[in-house]
């Protein structure tokens, strides 16, 4: 009987590759070694139970060295390492350490000791009675102040203001710097005091929504030196875009208008113009482009404290339905005189278009 030798062991599907393969030495007796980090084919996987690592390969012995035969075998090792877990503790008491007493610092505020701040719309000027009911193109003066112990220590700058109808539709009329971005609506303010700002500005409204309401933030910083001017924001703005910023506002009032709210009357031939010279036109400027629309933000300043403010919401009357005799309306109002209004008329079966327009110099403020 002829003695059969192992002439080679290689891992499964190893055996063009020699670290995975062993030749034999005509003996009985063979040992490889399979390295766990190795491409030669040794599989890892975790189980949960029992909890630990398991690897696992196939190790073929071949009786030829390079064909299998029928007398060949493959044997499927698996190694199993069995993970323990043993909590270790140690306590360790630490004392806590004693608090150290700071100073009371002169350089922060605090809710308590804040100035109280109003805003306020007023008929004609800072020395008006709060205006509750307008007409379009009254004239009112925008106020803002502040009540404090020690007025000379503050600064404050008025910014981040909004106009809304309540109902969710909003324009910015002051940024985020204090600086004014439309001043046909509302000029750059006029800072009095320290702690004192105000603006004239003529009434004005959403199209079609009977009430306006007017919402800013007011940043309030202390002075290093109680006798040093206030340093503004405000102080290098840009010129205004004449473009006010569309703004998501809060929902203040149901979308329902009352009844018995005030409508514009009609002006009879035996009427005279308004008191007031001039025409207020309010034209809408926004663009309806997205990229404009923002929710107001504020600005974080060191050593600042940054407080909502409105003012009482006002109703607004439309402006009366005028005579639509051009010749009258110029005799009635000097500001009319050089008008010269062109129409043309365009149309089909379906509707007819109306152009209309007036000098450059009444447009002024238009886009």
């Amino acid at each position: 009987m002829r003695l059969l030798y192992p002439s080679t062991m290689e891992s499964k599907g190893f055996f063009n590759h020699p670290a995975c393969r062993l030749g034999g030495n005509s003996t009985t007796s063979m040992t490889i070694d399979v390295p766990v980090a190795s491409t030669c084919g040794m599989r890892r996987r975790r189980v949960a139970n029992p909890r630990g690592l398991v690897l696992d390969t196939t190790i073929v012995v071949m009786f030829h060295p390079i064909f299998m035969t029928q007398v060949d075998k493959a044997y499927h090792i698996q190694c199993n390492y069995m993970e323990s877990n043993k909590e270790v503790t140690q306590a360790l008491d630490v004392s806590m350490q004693a608090p150290t007493e700071l100073p009371q610092s002169t350089g922060l505020m605090d809710d308590r000791k804040a100035p109280l701040c109003r805003y306020e719309v007023l008929t004609k000027d800072q020395n008006g009675s709060p205006v509750m009911f307008a007409t379009i193109g009254d004239i009112v003066y925008h106020k803002w102040s502040c009540d404090s112990d020690d007025s000379v220590q503050y600064c404050m700058t008025v910014h981040s203001c909004t106009a809304d109808d309540g109902q969710g539709i909003g324009q910015q009329l002051i940024d985020e710097n204090g600086c004014s971005l439309d001043n046909f609506l509302l000029k750059n303010l006029d800072y009095g005091d320290d702690l004192v700002a105000g603006q004239v500005a003529h009434v004005f409204k959403f199209a079609d929504k009977p009430t306006i309401f007017f919402a800013c933030m007011i940043r309030l910083e202390i002075k290093d030196d109680a006798s040093s001017p206030c340093k503004h924001s405000f102080d290098h703005c840009k010129s205004p875009s004449h473009r006010s910023m569309p703004v998501q506002t809060p929902n203040r009032v149901d979308k329902v208008e009352s009844n018995d709210f005030p409508k514009p009357e009609q002006v009879d031939q035996n009427r005279s113009g308004r008191k007031e010279d001039g025409i207020i036109d309010i034209t809408s400027t926004a663009s309806g482009d997205d990229d404009y629309q923002f929710v107001r933000s504020q600005r974080d300043t060191r050593h600042a404290l940054n407080l909502d403010v409105s003012a009482p919401s006002l109703e607004v009357i439309d402006l009366p339905e005028l005579d639509t005799d051009v010749d009258k309306l110029r005799n009635e109002s000097p500001s009319l005189r050089e008008v010269k209004v062109n129409f043309t008329l365009a149309g089909n079966k379906d509707k007819i278009s109306v152009f209309a327009s007036v000098p450059p110099k009444l447009c002024s403020h238009s886009h």
